[in-house]
């Protein structure tokens, strides 16, 4: 069975359903799976959380209708995922984990983003080799620049000093 929920519970959920009448509705556990999801993430990149993620993070739930706080595992707060100056002092580094918390219409459409955004590394893992270099590794040399002959000592005379 659900539960009766009071007048600001029910406001809320009206606000994400678009529900327009205030009658009171019973809650059942799909109702509130619907409106709410959680996912522990860990930071993939060595320069964690930085502006440029904290940037991408919020350009990929600008769209979505939820709310997404992140709560740092052994550490008390919250901080809002769509505030760069939230995501910027939380301060994420490499190999934390973070745990997604989002309500909302859309709460599960946003934690796969952000799983997806994570796995992807935020486009850091890639390394972007220029063409030159790209092509002298293929060829077995370690840098793309002409190769010099190795240098052999001229002979010392009798006036040159140590």
């Amino acid at each position: 069975m659900g539960k009766k929920c009071n007048k600001i519970n029910l406001l809320a959920i009206y606000s994400y359903m678009h529900i327009s009448h205030t009658e009171d509705i019973i809650l059942t556990p799909a109702v509130v799976d619907a409106l709410k999801a959680e996912k522990t993430l860990i930071v993939p990149n060595r320069s964690g959380i930085h502006c440029r993620v904290a940037a991408l993070i919020i350009q990929k739930l600008a769209g979505l209708e939820c709310n997404v706080v992140i709560r740092k595992t052994g550490r008390a707060g919250e901080w809002d995922a769509r505030s760069i100056m939230s995501l910027v002092t939380m301060c994420g580094t490499y190999g934390q984990e973070l745990h997604f918390i989002a309500e909302g219409r859309d709460a599960g459409k946003a934690l796969d983003t952000m799983e997806r955004l994570f796995d992807s590394g935020f486009g850091e893992f890639e390394e972007k080799k220029p063409a030159k270099a790209a092509a002298a590794t293929a060829q077995g040399r370690t840098s793309p620049r002409r190769q010099r002959k190795p240098r052999t000592p001229k002979p010392r005379t009798q006036t040159d000093k140590p």
